[in-house]
């Protein structure tokens, strides 16, 4: 199962013609980011991507450069742990508390579309922040719908 892949965004309506196709994965790498640091990512992904995982978790790559490279960014349900992926299933793309609109809320509050803000830490840090108050408040017990 396909959960998100970077062409489904650089293909369709919204996206900035002037804009590179990675752009479309972007928001991919940071979710894929922040499962790494959390320990959320499945032992294929660890054991195939070792090397770059250690150049993302040493942030010698961007969030987006990895998913890119080495998943070609998409995310499947085969890259996440059985937790990430019960969280991801939950939260990724699921209505208005969702990671695709904490996103999006994001790219808003910094005054740029979600395909413009810019592949680095700093945006990771950010989004990483609504992620993790996210994923503590599932840990208790929250179902986003």
């Amino acid at each position: 199962m396909s959960i998100d892949d970077a062409s489904w965004h650089s293909s369709g309506k919204g996206f900035p013609a002037d804009l590179p196709a990675k752009h479309g994965a972007t928001h991919i790498g940071m979710f894929v980011a922040w499962a790494a640091f959390n320990n959320l990512l499945s032992k294929t992904v660890e054991d195939d991507f070792s090397a770059e995982l250690i150049e993302l978790r040493h942030k010698q790559i961007t969030p987006g450069t990895f998913v890119w490279r080495a998943m070609e960014g998409k995310l499947s349900e085969f890259d996440l742990s059985s937790d990430g992926l019960e969280f991801c299933c939950n939260y990724y793309k699921n209505g208005s508390v969702s990671f695709l609109s904490d996103y999006e809320n994001l790219a808003r509050e910094s005054g740029v579309s979600d395909y413009c803000l810019p592949d680095d830490w700093s945006t990771y840090q950010a989004i990483a922040d609504i992620v993790d108050l996210r994923y503590l408040a599932w840990q208790a017990g929250t179902r986003f719908r």
